[in-house]
């Protein structure tokens, strides 16, 4: 496992968007905008049961997690952004508070708006990259290579 850096933890904190990158078995990308919530130093979110994201971790568990820098730039037009790349564990979704938190941090709404069949993923982090505020690097961030 990878020891997420003080300023990643910072900006994954923060109610950005992230985007989550699965890889189906064709070899194809896909991407999804997401939710999460940093535990540690493994991100969760939760997503439909019926997903494309879930056929996709359940088959292939490696996931990247991009998240952007709203705020800095490490050049001008260039924002800053770290990427988590990690293993996916797929369970049931048992935690019913965890929509909610997320639906408080990212909506102001104090329940999640959406019924559904939902699972949650938890993604414990490999290796990191990006291009970020780290001192010491000029354009990416501290991280252990896994």
């Amino acid at each position: 496992m990878t020891e997420l850096p003080a300023a990643v933890r910072r900006l994954l904190d923060q109610p950005n968007p992230a985007i989550v990158v699965t890889v189906a078995d064709s070899g194809r990308a896909q991407a999804t905008v997401v939710w999460i919530e940093r535990r540690g130093n493994d991100l969760a979110f939760f997503c439909r049961s019926d997903s494309v994201k879930v056929r996709n971790l359940r088959q292939r568990p490696q996931a990247i997690v991009l998240m952007l820098d709203p705020e800095q730039e490490f050049e001008p037009g260039a924002r800053c952004y770290v990427t988590v790349t990690g293993t996916a564990t797929v369970t049931p979704l048992t935690d019913l508070s965890f929509p909610n938190r997320l639906a408080w941090r990212y909506m102001g709404a104090e329940e999640f708006p959406h019924a559904g069949d939902y699972i949650e993923v938890v993604i414990s982090p490999d290796r990191l990259g990006g291009a970020g505020p780290v001192t010491g690097t000029p354009h990416g961030w501290t991280a252990s290579r896994g």
